[in-house]
C-alpha cells in the first residue's frame, strides 16, 4: 500500500477585480503568480517554501501558468525525489482556486482535499490568537496614497485577501512597464510583505491539522457569537420599526398602555376591513 505524503499548498491570484482590459488576458478566470508549500519530513519537522513568479520572464497568462507548474514540480520531485502524485494529497482551506489551478497543472485526478470543514469562518479568524500579525504595511501606504476610504471598501483593499491579489496586480503592471509606479526598492519591499503573508497562510493551515479541537471550539463560538449578534441586531430592527410605526399615531403623552392598546386595536380592525372590501373586489374581478 502506498504511503500518502500530505503536501500543505496556498496560492495567490490577482483576481478580475483588478484585471486591466489587455488582449493577454481573454479569459475571466484569476491569474495565478504565487504558491507556498509545506510539508513533514521524515524527522517530523515542517518545512515551507515560497515561490513568486517572475513577470519580467512571463507576459501571458499561458507562460505564468507553465512557469508556477515547473516550478511546483521541481519543489514536489526535491521532497519526494519523484513525481508520483498518487502518492500526494495537497490541503489547503477553502481550495476552489487550488482545485482549479492543482487539475489544470497535473490532471483532473490530482488529490486536493479541504483542511477544514467548513468555510463559514475565514483562516484568519480561526488561527488570529497565534498569528498576531498585521500585514502588506507598505502596500497599506500605497493604497492610501492612491485611493479614497469608499474606493478602499469597494475593492476590498482592507482585508489582507485582496491586498495579496492587488500586490500581484501592482507587480505585474510595473515588470510589464505598462506604468512604472515603483522603484527596484519599493519592488522588494512588496514582494517582501507577499512572502510573509504567503508562508504564514501556510503555517496557519499547519497550525489547523496539529490542533484541531482548539480550532473546532473556536470555530464553534465564533458561529455561535455571530448567530446571536444576528438575533440582537434582528431584535433591534424591530424595535426600531415598532418606534417609527408608534410616531404615526402621534399619540397623547399622557395616554395611558391600555389606551394606546385600544387604540392600534382599532386601528388594526379598521385596516382588516379596508382589506376584506378590496378582496372582494378583487374577486368581482377574477
Amino acid at each position: 500500500m502506498k504511503s500518502v505524503l500530505d503536501i500543505y499548498i496556498d496560492f495567490e491570484a490577482i483576481r478580475s477585480t483588478f484585471k486591466f482590459r489587455n488582449k493577454r488576458f481573454k479569459s475571466k478566470r484569476a491569474i495565478p503568480f504565487a504558491y507556498t508549500i509545506g510539508y513533514f519530513d521524515n524527522h517530523n519537522v515542517f518545512n515551507h517554501k515560497t515561490t513568486i513568479v517572475d513577470f519580467r520572464q512571463n507576459k501571458t497568462y499561458e507562460k505564468i501558468a507553465s512557469d508556477l507548474k515547473e516550478k511546483l514540480k521541481d519543489d514536489i520531485f526535491s521532497i519526494m525525489q519523484s513525481l508520483d502524485f498518487e502518492k500526494i494529497n495537497f490541503l489547503a482551506f477553502a481550495p476552489n482556486l487550488e482545485k482549479t489551478l492543482l487539475s489544470e497543472f497535473f490532471g483532473p485526478n490530482i488529490s486536493v482535499s479541504s483542511i477544514f470543514h467548513s468555510e463559514e469562518v475565514s483562516l484568519l479568524a480561526l488561527t488570529k490568537h497565534e498569528f498576531k500579525k498585521s500585514y502588506f504595511s507598505f502596500l497599506k501606504t500605497l493604497v492610501a496614497k492612491e485611493y479614497s476610504e469608499m474606493e478602499i471598501k469597494k475593492y476590498g483593499l482592507d482585508q489582507d485577501g485582496a491586498l495579496a491579489s492587488f500586490c500581484g496586480f501592482l507587480l505585474l503592471i510595473n515588470n510589464w512597464k505598462i506604468t512604472n509606479l515603483l522603484t527596484f526598492e519599493e519592488q522588494q519591499k512588496l514582494l517582501n510583505e507577499l512572502a510573509e503573508y504567503s508562508e504564514d497562510d501556510v503555517l496557519r493551515l499547519q497550525f489547523l491539522s496539529l490542533h484541531p479541537e482548539i480550532v473546532n471550539n473556536r470555530f464553534n463560538q465564533i458561529v455561535k457569537l455571530r448567530s446571536f449578534k444576528r438575533s440582537v441586531t434582528l431584535h433591534s430592527l424591530e424595535l426600531f420599526n415598532l418606534a417609527q410605526n408608534l410616531k404615526k399615531y402621534n399619540f397623547d403623552d399622557n395616554m395611558t398602555i391600555g389606551e394606546l392598546k385600544k387604540s392600534i386595536e382599532s386601528d388594526i380592525k379598521e385596516k382588516k376591513e379596508i382589506e376584506k372590501i378590496i378582496q372582494e373586489r378583487i374577486n368581482k374581478v377574477v
